[in-house]
């Protein structure tokens, strides 16, 4: 079963809420739309009470709990007026109680839109004597201290009107006012920021083979990438010093090592000066490899406290054998650079039988094969900060910069692919403590549901205020030119179900003449096929690679669609956010589709346009106010 859904419908329950409250509003309903109060109350967490663990910060041990239960910040006083002061000398008889000012809890997206995101939060307090202060500092003020909010609206049991987070403050301070008072701030984000920046405690063992593999200036506790090279080195049987030794003269051959098949390849280099001595040709170069699937166990078994925190979600790890123009995909489409990469099964073909003969057989995104080299490229460059005056390394893996490293190979990969596998590593719905990779390309293909539709105008109208903007910059720009167009850098075909006028025609494709589409990915099919089926006897650059690459791209962005001109997938993001405002409600999910009836009929299109939520944001004030923003971005696509 997936634990993933990037096609989220809208979500029944909330649904039901809105729906509901749509009929209050309608009927002028007394306690909705004349007595409803809304509350937030801010509650500390004592750091002795509790068992620790190496995830806690050190401020942790000192916070205490002063501001739990009636005490929160927030609270409502049940006596009346006075018992919002202070009744006792200890506390500064006649004194105020701390104030709740006003709060916000943001919810945006993180790297890419098919990220997960962290719940940042905001309170804004007023404490009035010095005793308070220090009460605040002793809970609050602290690095990692723990606390809850809790909100809602007053009276209603309906778990989309109430809610409740634990979070992690990183941030505090305040300023004294001219009447003596303090206004005290804190931020703090949802668990799994600390938690998913835990560094590993221990290190990559090596064997004797492994540790002479490496030679004398083998690490004691060997980087991620020097442990690959161990092992891939002492299960050929080479070493640093010696890396072209090979059992036969086959272009691709695998041996295992510890359980784990790790691979060899000979590769033709055209640029003879970074080229390996090999006898017979002094061009040919001795390349390792594993599979991402070995990448991704190796990297398992040094991350602390989890079993399973990167899993494959194996619905969506196959790699499409998409054909254009005549071209046989099963061996002219694959990785534009074996040097780095190396598809499963045909795709591994580069002109010789022998070559694909020795990868893995199913196309799988687990079985493609990585380069150890490009594994110490990335790591170097998301793993070691550079100094003018020296070179510190931070050899210690982490969750975080973990998933860089994962999204740098997997960018790299869709780039040498021209799109054809497009990985994503995000976190799992049905696990917080676990990171799902996927190819994201299979799942675009899919329907996506109907989007929510909000009224604006009509009397039992919930919206309080909407806008749209265009959040255009030059790339973007740049690529939706009609030159971009016909050079097949961009998919028109789902723009041009939203926009009539654009189409084949009006861009300048003429059907009757030879330079038509058609035409031209026949032409660049033959290309590829020439370009890479060369490689086995001409060898490869990096120039090479890169051409391959871009007609790879080109090729799948001219694909036919429909009839029309588009590409290998049927949806695409556009620069147009729509924000809805409404009285507070909770359990709105990311991506999950919405639109609103009063918007251009262009945006209105129910068959190829939804806004896609990639943010909330709920706002809280003293006076019993509520509002969350909807935050959206328009995606243009067929729709269920």
């Amino acid at each position: 079963m997936a634990e993933i859904n990037l096609n989220p419908s809208f979500s029944d329950s909330v649904k039901s809420t809105l729906d509901t409250r749509t009929g209050w509003v309608d009927t002028r309903e007394e306690k909705w739309n004349y007595k409803r109060n809304a509350y937030f109350n801010l509650e500390s967490v004592d750091g002795n009470g509790e068992s620790k663990n190496d995830k806690e910060t050190v401020f942790f041990i000192a916070s205490k709990n002063n501001f739990g239960g009636s005490n929160a910040i927030g609270k409502s006083f049940s006596g009346g007026y006075l018992q919002a002061f202070y009744s006792d000398y200890d506390n500064n008889k006649n004194s105020l109680k701390p104030k709740f000012e006003s709060a916000t809890i943001s919810v945006r997206g993180g790297e890419s839109l098919y990220d997960t995101y962290v719940k940042e939060v905001t309170v804004n307090f007023t404490v009035f004597t010095i005793n308070d202060l220090n009460r605040v500092e002793k809970s609050f003020f602290l690095p990692g201290a723990k606390a809850f909010v809790n909100y809602g609206w007053l009276g209603y049991t309906d778990e989309n009107l109430r809610g409740t987070e634990e979070i992690r403050i990183f941030n505090f301070g305040f300023t004294m006012n001219t009447d003596g008072s303090f206004s005290c701030n804190i931020k703090g984000l949802t668990p799994g920021f600390f938690s998913s920046s835990q560094t590993a405690t221990k290190t990559f063992p090596l064997d004797e083979d492994e540790k002479k593999a490496l030679g004398d200036g083998a690490a004691e506790s060997p980087t991620l990438p020097q442990a690959i090279l161990a092992k891939a080195l002492a299960a050929f049987g080479a070493t640093e010093d010696d890396p072209n030794k090979r059992s036969n003269n086959e272009l691709i051959t695998a041996n295992s090592k510890d359980g784990n098949p790790y691979y060899s390849a000979g590769i033709l280099s055209s640029d003879l000066t970074n080229s390996l001595l090999w006898p017979g040709d002094g061009r040919l170069n001795s390349y390792y490899y594993l599979k991402f699937e070995t990448l991704i166990q190796e990297i398992q078994s040094i991350i602390p406290e989890t079993d399973k925190l990167f899993v494959f979600d194996n619905g969506l790890t196959s790699i499409s054998t998409i054909s254009f123009g005549g071209i046989d995909a099963t061996k002219a489409l694959g990785s534009a650079d074996p040097r780095k990469y190396i598809f499963p099964s045909g795709m591994a073909y580069y002109g010789d039988d022998g070559f694909a003969s020795g990868a893995p057989t199913e196309l799988n995104i687990k079985n493609i094969l990585i380069s150890v080299s490009v594994v110490n490229f990335f790591y170097k460059e998301i793993f070691e900060n550079t100094e003018e005056s020296s070179k510190q390394v931070d050899e210690k893996i982490n969750t975080v910069k973990t998933i860089k490293l994962l999204r740098a190979l997997a960018n790299d990969i869709k780039r040498l692919s021209g799109g054809l596998v497009n990985i994503e590593i995000i976190k799992s719905t049905a696990d917080d403590n676990k990171y799902v990779i996927f190819n994201r390309v299979e799942n675009e293909k899919k329907l996506h549901p109907t989007p929510y539709e909000f009224s604006v105008l009509a009397e039992s109208s919930i919206v309080k205020s909407v806008d749209l903007s265009s959040d255009f910059d030059v790339d973007a720009m740049l690529g939706l030119t009609i030159g971009s167009v016909k050079d097949g850098e961009v998919s028109l075909g789902p723009i041009s179900k939203v926009y009539d006028d654009i189409n084949s025609d009006s861009i300048g494709y003429d059907n009757k003449d030879a330079n038509n589409y058609n035409d031209k990915l026949t032409k660049l099919a033959n290309g590829i096929m020439k370009t890479k089926f060369s490689i086995h006897e001409d060898g490869i650059d990096d120039q090479k690679a890169q051409s391959l690459a871009d007609s790879y791209r080109t090729g799948f962005k001219l694909m036919n669609t429909d009839g029309n001109i588009g590409g290998t997938s049927p949806t695409l993001p556009f620069n147009l956010k729509l924000g809805i405002t409404l009285d507070g409600v909770e359990n709105i999910k990311f991506m999950q589709p919405i639109t609103i009836d009063r918007i251009p009929d262009t945006y209105k299109q129910n068959g190829s346009i939804r806004f896609l939520v990639t943010g909330l944001e709920h706002t809280f004030d003293s006076n019993g106010g509520w509002d969350t923003k909807i935050e959206t971005a328009m995606k243009i696509g067929k729709v269920q």
